[in-house]
């Protein structure tokens, strides 16, 4: 129980200090914004804001990245919940096209889903907002540095800690459903609740975040870059492709769980 007590203790340690270092960032780039400006002040740094998101999350990610590797380089324990070892260029093709299938397959998991209009309007509006900065700084925030972030972040530091103390049904649950609160609106959260659980299966398998960390960029370049491509064409052709990936990601399942029952000694 005092085990259990201390772990949920540090989890939110790690929480606030995550928040806390957003809300720094975000002091830092409103009083740029408000620089020099004659007038409503507030207003400019809004504007900043919201024109400089991307570049916001991109700094505070980064941060978080820093943090992290900081604490896993002092601490054994951290060193234990976020474990790195190489990936063979075979293991690492296949949490690349995991990723794909995954974001193909949770869309469409999700468009199935009885979602009311109001919700899906506003999760477009956010993901919209969220596209609409340079290429190289959405690709820099969104599909590089927030992924590797969150990957320390919830397969490392929470859900390395749930599991040492938890049963493993609760410890994916818990850190599954902190990371999709995270993301705050609510087709996001489920979005997010969904794709942590492959990702924390991912990373169950093969030991080691680099696993999650491959398929969680390829899951976001794959939702930012190739899927708007696929707007427009018939539902026939999507249906075909969805069957295409569903039967190609049971086939990838299937040799991930081969791997991992696999002995160490025969493993590539």
């Amino acid at each position: 129980m005092k085990q259990s007590l201390n772990t949920l203790i540090k989890i939110l340690i790690i929480l606030l200090l995550y928040f806390l270092t957003q809300a720094l960032v975000m002091t830092v780039f409103a009083a740029i914004g408000g620089m020099g400006v004659q007038g409503d002040i507030q207003g400019a740094m809004e504007a900043y804001l919201a024109e400089k998101s991307s570049l916001i999350l991109l700094v505070h990610n980064a941060l978080i990245i820093l943090c992290l590797l900081l604490y896993r380089r002092k601490s054994t324990s951290a060193k234990d919940a976020m474990p790195f070892k190489a990936l063979s260029l075979k293991e690492s093709a296949i949490c690349l096209f995991s990723g794909m299938c995954f974001a193909f397959l949770i869309s469409m998991l999700l468009s199935l889903l009885p979602i009311p209009k109001e919700l899906m309007d506003s999760y477009s509006t956010a993901f919209a907002k969220g596209t609409s900065a340079s290429p190289l700084e959405l690709l820099l925030s969104a599909a590089v540095f927030a992924p590797i972030a969150e990957e320390l972040l919830f397969r490392g530091a929470i859900y390395g800690s749930f599991k040492n103390t938890s049963r493993p049904f609760i410890a994916i649950a818990a850190s599954c459903a902190l990371f999709g609160l995270m993301h705050q609106d609510p087709v996001w959260i489920i979005y997010a609740f969904l794709m942590g659980i492959g990702l924390t299966l991912v990373l169950d398998i093969y030991g080691t975040l680099m696993a999650p960390i491959i398929l969680h960029i390829a899951f976001n370049f794959t939702g930012l870059y190739i899927m708007p491509m696929t707007e427009g064409i018939p539902v026939y052709v999507i249906g075909v492709l969805a069957a295409g990936l569903g039967y190609a990601f049971a086939r990838i399942i299937r040799h991930m769980k081969k791997y991992k029952n696999t002995p160490q000694g025969e493993k590539s």
